[in-house]
């Protein structure tokens, strides 16, 4: 699914698409940086277009970071993925995390570049449906409310019926 890091302060005509090496080099420093902080999850930022990247926020201590995007440190003991969510544990990662850590570390200058959402041939394409959707949007909001919010109407660009966002209030 993922084809490669994205640099989002490239300037244009720069290549954004940084080596697989250089890549790696990126996911380790976020991890040792959330390792330093204290931070039991990081990850990067969930747009790929450098024009929806704000140079005043390279970094953000806390928020939703995109499935292919987030990664989890050792002794998160209480973070786990939720056996009855199959397509959304992105969202049940960041709900979790909130409430029990209040912090992330998010490096909003790369994201990681992957397939389209409709094209996707990996990751969860082949179980991903309404219903699916629909279910894992109705076990969200049991456990964090109304801090789950369905993009419909919202001036949110909706993929589907049941596209979502997680708003944590801090």
């Amino acid at each position: 699914d993922l084809k490669g890091v994205i640099r989002l302060t490239a300037k244009q005509g720069e290549q954004s698409t940084t080596s697989p090496e250089l890549g790696y080099e990126i996911i380790q420093n976020a991890a040792n940086i959330a390792k330093l902080m204290n931070c039991y999850v990081f990850g990067f930022n969930n747009f790929v277009r450098p024009e929806h990247y704000h140079g005043q926020t390279p970094i953000k201590l806390t928020g939703y970071i995109n499935g292919c995007g987030l990664g989890m440190l050792e002794g998160a003991h209480k973070l786990h993925f939720h056996k009855d969510i199959k397509t959304n544990n992105d969202f049940y990662i960041a709900g979790l995390n909130a409430y029990y850590y209040r912090k992330s570390f998010i490096d909003k200058r790369f994201c990681m570049s992957q397939d389209s959402f409709a094209n996707n041939i990996g990751g969860c394409a082949n179980i991903r449906t309404n219903q699916v959707e629909k279910e894992d949007f109705i076990i969200l909001q049991r456990f964090f409310g109304t801090a789950i919010k369905r993009k419909l109407g919202r001036n949110q660009a909706a993929k589907h019926e049941y596209s979502k966002s997680i708003e944590i209030p801090f």
